[in-house]
């Protein structure tokens, strides 16, 4: 996803197009992460996880291709677009393979396991693109894109077993498909956990759709260390998921995801106090990315537990609206910020904090007043 990102500047100077049409790479990416959930996950339930997979990886591996050789910015762009519908589907598989095998607090602590595994390639991916961009090109970031979608589609498809040992024979039924799409997004429980996932995704993915400008462009960081600094959030989310598996069997699995949003609440604050008083810098911007990312690391696998935990029997589904959901509010918070004019750190603060102030919101209305009984981890 955010391989190209200290790249981003370069690409826009490269097309002599404006930040705004680069910065649509990652809205674009997401727009196809989000959209055919809706048709993986159902064909996932029928037929199984692996196939799906498989089939997701080589579109992906098409779409990094086709970025690594673009010759415009629409070529590029439907590039991302392909990219992102088949790496959507890897993402949709993997949570709806983690339900296959897990459940309740299980399912949250593995997620976190799996979650810390995640933010060390957000933390390596833009120091590998910041590296390939300082010494090479642009176009190598998504050659190494390409490289690694091509080895895990060969490991999936000689080592990698079927998880889904049931499939559901009318999962691509009409009626069965109606009903099965009702029951995620007729729950107020599955909305609140969902939304609060898509809240934290869609502050990480401000931070990395508006950064590259700022800490390139206005404070005349280079690609390679911006790529660097990407370590800093990396770690932070580790954190986040570490104490996460530490303390969630004290504070149970809901007040885990209140302590996240407090998190975000104070990196959105902090960031708009140091640019309101003009002491913004690059410490103090990767400071804010990194309570932030700390926040998410607490939320992320919490949510995930949280709104799946009723929704075993369709997984699939459940994963394809948990995915649509989530990576929606990211692609639609991208295309918010790519649309702001000034594009400052005070900008992010203000985003950073609303994201916070929704999320509080969402989750008292949607978790903390809805029906007790049937809340996993009260």
């Amino acid at each position: 996803m955010d391989l190209h990102v200290p790249s981003m500047p370069a690409m826009a100077k490269y097309f002599d197009a404006p930040d705004t049409q680069i910065q649509y790479t990652i809205t674009l990416f997401l727009l196809g992460f989000s959209l055919f959930h809706l048709v993986l996950g159902p064909l996932s339930d029928r037929y199984g996880r692996r196939p799906i997979l498989i089939i997701s990886l080589m579109t992906g591996l098409v779409g990094s291709v086709m970025c690594m050789l673009a010759y415009s910015i629409p070529f590029l762009l439907w590039g991302r677009f392909i990219a992102g519908i088949g790496c959507g589907g890897a993402s949709l598989l993997a949570r709806a393979m983690m339900k296959d095998a897990f459940s309740g607090n299980d399912l949250s602590k593995y997620s976190s396991f799996i979650g810390i595994v995640i933010s060390i390639t957000i933390g390596l991916a833009p120091a590998v693109g910041g590296f390939a961009q300082q010494y090479g090109h642009w176009r190598l970031n998504f050659g190494i894109a390409s490289i690694l979608l091509l080895s895990v589609f060969i490991y999936i498809f000689f080592r990698f077993p079927e998880t889904h040992q049931r499939p559901n024979a009318y999962a691509l039924h009409f009626r069965t498909l109606l009903s099965n799409f009702q029951k995620p997004l007729k729950s107020r429980h599955f909305w609140g956990y969902t939304m609060c996932s898509g809240i934290a995704f869609s502050g990480i993915m401000t931070y990395a759709t508006a950064a590259p400008f700022i800490l390139q462009v206005q404070l005349g960081v280079s690609a390679a260390v911006f790529g660097l600094l990407s370590i800093f959030i990396a770690i932070a989310q580790s954190g986040g998921f570490s104490l996460n598996i530490r303390y969630l069997p004290i504070l149970g699995l809901n007040r885990a995801i209140l302590v996240g949003l407090g998190f975000m609440l104070l990196a959105g604050l902090f960031l708009i106090i140091i640019a309101s008083t003009g002491f913004i810098s690059v410490p103090s911007i990767i400071l804010a990315i990194v309570f932030y990312a700390t926040g998410a690391g607490f939320i992320f696998s919490n949510a995930y537990a949280g709104a799946f935990d009723n929704f075993g029997h369709i997984a699939g589904v459940c994963a394809a609206v948990y995915g649509l959901l989530q990576m929606g509010l990211g692609s639609l918070t991208t295309f918010i910020v790519a649309k702001l004019k000034e594009g400052s750190s005070l900008d992010i603060g203000f985003v950073f904090t609303g994201l916070a102030i929704l999320g509080a919101i969402l989750y008292h209305f949607l978790i903390h007043r809805a029906p007790k009984k049937i809340a996993p981890g009260w």
